[in-house]
Order: structure tokens, then sequence, then C-alpha cells
């Protein structure tokens, strides 16, 4: 098929705009609940788990946005 025929435009248009309709249906929902009543001033410590954090970046700078997540989450 021609690609500069205005039907595979069309399609190639309806094709864009479908993929456009279906990106927020992927995002994940997530409850939170919380007691408020929870006093946290006696913990002395804590610790980190595993970092299950996915992104598209490469590894180096996957592990540049965990720490700092984690450096935040500290202070």
């Amino acid at each position: 098929m021609n690609t500069n025929s205005p039907r595979a435009r069309k399609w190639g248009l309806i094709l864009a705009l479908g993929l456009c309709a279906v990106e927020p249906l992927v995002a994940q929902k997530i409850k939170v609940s919380v007691d408020k009543s929870a006093d946290f001033g006696h913990y002395q410590r804590y610790a980190w788990g595993k970092n299950y954090l996915i992104t598209h970046q490469g590894s180096t700078d996957q592990k540049l946005i965990g720490d700092e997540l984690s450096n935040s989450i500290d202070r």
C-alpha cells in the first residue's frame, strides 16, 4: 500500500487517535489507607525494602532516580 495515499493517511490517523484514547486506560489505580491516629514519633529506625521502581530510563539513571527518592524521603 502506498503510504502517501489518502486511505493510508486516514487509517494512520485513526490508529494514532485510537492509541491516544487507550493510553489513559493503562494507568494503575492505587488505594491507600492511613491510620491518622498512629504515632510514629517513638520509632527510632526504619529500613528500605527492595526497590521496585520501573522506568524507561537506563540502569544508571534509574539508580540515580531511586537514590534521590530515598534521600528526599529520609530528609
